[in-house]
């Protein structure tokens, strides 16, 4: 298939600088990116729910043994840590 396009100049600086210095040619990266976006597209959508308890943030408890004070700076260090562990 035959592709002519227009692109702004942010843009084709863009595309400009990747066959520089990524040594590849147009079809090559519009391929790829033809290819991420419609991966992303068909990978299963997630809910807020999954998101959360993926990421340690929702669980249960059976309750018998008293909560602990909980403070906004130790919420804040909790999710501090988990981003720096990169699962936030």
């Amino acid at each position: 298939m035959e592709l002519t396009i227009q692109l702004d100049a942010e843009r084709a600086e863009k595309l400009m600088y990747l066959q520089t210095h990524g040594d590849q040619d147009p079809v090559s990266l519009l391929s790829k990116v033809i290819d991420q976006v419609y991966q992303e597209m068909k990978a299963p959508q997630k809910n807020a729910y999954q998101i959360l308890t993926e990421h340690g943030l929702i669980g249960s408890m059976d309750g018998r043994e008293p909560l602990p004070e909980v403070d906004e700076p130790t919420i804040r260090e909790y999710l501090q840590k988990k981003r720096q562990e990169g699962t936030l």
